[in-house]
């Protein structure tokens, strides 16, 4: 289609590759077991890209990807990758809450003196 697009041919590649990235993106926030070949058959990659596709998928999800015995699919549990992770979240939902409290007390308390983080 967008090789004989005027408009879109100096930009199939780029949209070829991100409509890849969607199919597998869409396919493994779906299931909890992605087929390795079923992925590479929709998307029109290799075994190996298909592959790789969906382990950065699921990491990038901050789920935890494991091969099963067959070495053909993908089992994504819910557990997350590591604790500084976890660790770096919290840190920002408390640094959030610290704005916001700083924010209620400057514009209900006249006068208070709030500090510059």
């Amino acid at each position: 289609m967008c090789e004989n697009d005027y408009f879109l041919h100096p930009y199939a590649d780029k949209i070829l590759a991100e409509a890849r990235a969607t199919v597998v993106r869409v396919y493994s926030s779906i299931y909890s077991v992605i087929s390795v070949d079923y992925i590479a058959k929709i998307s029109g990659l290799k075994t190996e890209q298909a592959t790789t596709a969906a382990m950065e998928s699921i990491i990038a999800r901050g789920m935890k990807p494991t091969f099963v015995a067959d070495k053909k699919s993908i089992m994504v549990t819910l557990e997350e990758l590591n604790v500084n992770k976890r660790i770096a979240d919290k840190g920002k939902e408390l640094e959030e809450r610290t704005h916001k409290l700083e924010d209620f007390i400057a514009q209900g308390m006249p006068g208070a003196v709030v500090p510059q983080s």
